[in-house]
């Protein structure tokens, strides 16, 4: 069994490359072999074990899960190694132009801001814009165009992105400030922000009262939101939630897209600066795919909104199907509930949605204003259904897997 184990372990480089079955028998001669859960995994009790272990916690670090024993196992034998060191990482690398556009947003701000918790955000923001969809929005649907009717200055597009990135960065800060995950300082920060990204909207040549129209969009669904966490309050001393009221999924499926909307004003100011009579239609485009955005990061995030007594379209669909009412409960046993519902049918119809409003997206653009294939929905859209879609067929193999695993 050692060596049909090791002959497995050598051929691939990720568990999504295993079939339910296959996957099924690692597991099964894993527990066999480990000292305690969580590792080390005792194969041949020599040298060897020390790469068995690093390539096991490779493989399961990628799914999320960081064996503690083994990495305790292999940093025994050398003092000093990292989890990341064991991590075989397949980083994507920013292109100049998006590692610049954020290089210039922070030379332009205060020194103090620098020295803040604020630090922390933009990086990580800066960091996850892998494929400039935060600085190069604007530029890359103008680059799309099926038609160039009016041709527009790269100053105006570089403000557009500018506007967006300030933006994105000021309302990350409200977000945070909503969740009473940070510090005060930071309030004057994201007001300073977004005095920013209003400058930058009109050095581009855009109206107040245009920009006015999408940033009031997103306030009023802020409030519609504050109003709907203090439906769930939180006491986290004893790991309970007190459900007042369950919004219901009509309520808060707007939110999904009108948090977002401020992403889009860049875009649409463009279609609207080509052909007005197109702009109703790239504004339905747009706010699909904002809504398909978030939903997708809700379904992967809501088991900590649950637990953070953050109500989300995925958490209100998750309840109904449960049939949870009003009432203070455990949140570990919620959470259990509630992964029974998402597990048989919530994940699978979540992604449909996604899928749904993806399609619709495309559609309107390719029919209104974008060339087909576009290098936007390329870059920006379609991963979205990509991910919903292995999401899906994840959830597929899950079953699968745990059948044979019986």
């Amino acid at each position: 069994m050692n060596s049909g184990f090791i002959t497995l372990l050598n051929r691939i480089s990720s568990l999504e490359e295993l079939s339910p079955d296959e996957l099924a028998a690692l597991l099964k001669y894993l527990i066999i072999k480990e000292a305690k859960v969580g590792g080390p995994y005792i194969i041949y009790g020599n040298d060897r074990d020390y790469a068995i272990n690093q390539k096991i916690y490779m493989l399961f670090a990628e799914k999320g899960k960081f064996l503690k024993g083994s990495y305790n196992f292999i940093s025994d034998r050398y003092p000093g190694i990292t989890s990341l060191d064991l991590i075989e990482t397949k980083n994507q690398v920013q292109d100049t132009e998006t590692v610049e556009a954020w290089n210039s947003i922070l030379k332009s701000l205060p020194e103090i801001y620098k020295n803040s918790s604020f630090t922390k955000l933009f990086y990580k923001i800066k960091a996850n814009d892998l494929s400039g969809e935060i600085s190069n929005l604007s530029k890359s649907f103008y680059k799309s165009l099926r038609k160039i009717n009016k041709a527009i200055e790269e100053d105006t597009l570089s403000a557009l992105g500018k506007a967006n990135q300030y933006a994105w960065l000021a309302y990350s800060l409200y977000d945070n400030i909503l969740d009473d995950n940070t510090d005060v300082e930071i309030l004057p920060i994201a007001n300073n922000l977004m005095r920013y990204s209003v400058t930058e909207y009109l050095s581009g040549g855009l109206s107040f009262p245009f920009i006015n129209t999408y940033f009031d969009i997103v306030d009023r669904a802020n409030i519609k939101e504050v109003n709907y966490r203090n439906q769930f309050s939180i006491d986290s001393q004893n790991g309970i939630i007190h459900i007042k009221k369950t919004p219901s999924a009509k309520q808060l499926r707007p939110l999904l897209h009108e948090r977002s909307i401020i992403h889009i004003i860049g875009p649409l100011y463009i279609a609207n600066n080509q052909c007005e009579e197109v702009v109703d239609s790239v504004y339905q485009a747009l706010s699909h795919y904002c809504l398909a955005k978030q939903l997708n990061d809700d379904i992967h995030d809501w088991i900590e909104d649950f637990s953070s007594g953050r109500p989300t379209y995925v958490i209100s669909k998750l309840l109904s199907t449960s049939s949870m009412k009003v009432g203070s409960y455990k949140i570990d046993k919620v959470i259990g509930s509630l992964k029974d519902s998402y597990w048989k049918v919530g994940l699978v119809e979540l992604c449909d949605e996604v899928i749904s409003a993806v399609d619709i997206s495309i559609s309107l653009l390719e029919d209104s204003i974008l060339e087909k294939n576009s290098m936007f929905v390329k870059h920006y859209i379609q991963p979205l259904k990509d991910s919903a879609i292995a999401a899906k067929n994840s959830h597929k193999f899950n079953v699968k897997f745990l059948e044979n695993y019986k």
